[in-house]
């Protein structure tokens, strides 16, 4: 979704429709400071596995992923996210 076809992270974050709500797949620009963060990442994980994985080393569902999310808000007093 967000690798080129030589591997390296893209510009963009390529949404298909076999996953898209809706069925409805679109292209998504990416805001710099997350594509230097992702390059960042793929150097210390050599780019293999996925971005997010859980405690037991697997990756993150996105029920796990948005779980996650919501206790770390909740842990900042952030109501409403």
């Amino acid at each position: 979704m967000v690798r080129g076809p030589d591997g390296s992270v893209g510009t963009t974050i390529e949404l298909q429709d076999r996953i898209a709500k809706k069925r409805h797949g679109r292209t998504i620009p990416m805001h710099p400071e997350l594509r230097n963060a992702l390059e960042a990442w793929k150097r210390v994980c050599g780019g293999k596995g996925a971005i997010a994985q859980s405690e037991r080393g697997g990756r993150m569902t996105p029920v796990s992923i948005c779980n996650f999310f919501k206790a770390a808000y909740q842990a900042v007093g952030l109501d409403g996210c």
